[in-house]
């Protein structure tokens, strides 16, 4: 009895473009053609993503929040496993030195415009190395702003950069804390610890930024004052990004005054608390849109279990003596 031949694995393309409308066709398209398809709405984001799926090839729009495509195309050129993964670049606009840049990248330029499926799909298939197959009877809708597809519900193939927010490995919930600040955001861990709560911590605006799509934290505690991003640029990015769109942001700052409070409502953060932290205070503003423990539970074997009435942690765990009593 002959053997079963077992279709050929389909091929994954990883598209980066900001443009939402556009992705979704292009991902309807492709997924016509016969591939799977992984969508990324920033620069970092397509970095992390190519970490986390290794595509077959990647599709990547030149402007784009986050970062440059074409410094995408570098960074990836820089790595010795996404070095061999094929790059398709689009650009609105094209001039002489970015078909070179993309040239000299070993990177397929397109512009986008009119016909741009047409012209799209072949050196698709081109930069895969297979062969294409001959179209239906009936072509394919043309590419424009219209509807998504139905079978393509928004944001379904916008990766999820983590394994443990994909999966749902972790009962407990997660908090990101981002400030600048190691001591603090090291007892504001050891403390919710105790309340069952998982904590991340970040120490700049970027690092921040990108650990909340890496991570899908529940809630972010965010500075206002910290290097490389301060907090109101970081909370408007991760407003805007798909992923942490609807992440309740806690603003954590110094900054005690009405007209801050105003403006940071304004822009629509959820909670805003003033250091030094009343840990209280920041435990019923968690408990709002976190499943805490009523109470804290014991410390684990051989750790200080921080508090007003216990005695301060060691000095070399880098918790100062009184960032861990009535005030974080």
């Amino acid at each position: 009895m002959a053997t079963k031949k077992q279709p050929a694995p389909r091929k994954t393309i990883l598209i980066a473009d900001d443009d939402r409308d556009l992705t979704q066709l292009l991902t309807m398209r492709c997924r016509q053609s016969g591939f799977d398809v992984f969508r990324s709405p920033d620069a970092m984001h397509a970095l992390l993503g190519t970490h986390r799926i290794r595509p077959d090839l990647i599709i990547l729009d030149v402007q784009m929040p986050g970062g440059n495509g074409l410094s995408v195309c570098e960074m990836l050129a820089g790595d010795a496993e996404s070095a061999k993964t094929p790059v398709i670049v689009m650009s609105g606009v094209a001039n002489d030195e970015m078909r070179l840049r993309c040239q000299t990248l070993g990177a397929r330029f397109i512009e986008k415009g009119s016909t741009f499926w047409e012209r799209l799909e072949p050196l698709i298939f081109e930069a895969l190395g297979i062969p294409q197959p001959a179209h239906k009877t009936d072509p394919p809708p043309a590419i424009t702003p219209e509807a998504p597809s139905p079978s393509t519900p928004a944001d379904e193939t916008v990766i999820p950069l983590s394994e443990s927010a994909a999966s749902g490995a972790s009962d407990r919930p997660t908090v990101l804390c981002i400030d600048d600040d190691p001591e603090l955001s090291k007892s504001l861990k050891l403390r919710l610890e105790l309340y069952g709560v998982e904590v991340l911590r970040a120490f700049n605006g970027m690092q921040g930024y990108w650990t909340a799509l890496d991570m899908n934290p529940d809630l972010i505690l965010l500075d206002l004052l910290m290097p490389e991003g301060e907090g109101n640029y970081i909370f408007g990015r991760l407003k805007m990004h798909p992923l942490t769109a609807k992440v309740p942001v806690v603003v954590l700052t110094g900054q005690n005054t009405p007209a801050m409070r105003r403006k940071m409502f304004g822009l629509g953060v959820d909670g805003f608390l003033t250091k030094p932290v009343n840990f209280d205070s920041l435990l019923d503003m968690l408990r709002q849109y976190l499943p805490l423990a009523s109470s804290p539970t014991e410390s684990p074997a051989g750790e200080e279990r921080p508090g007003p009435r216990s005695q301060p942690p060691s000095r070399e765990r880098g918790v100062p003596e009184t960032a861990v009593r009535e005030y974080v």
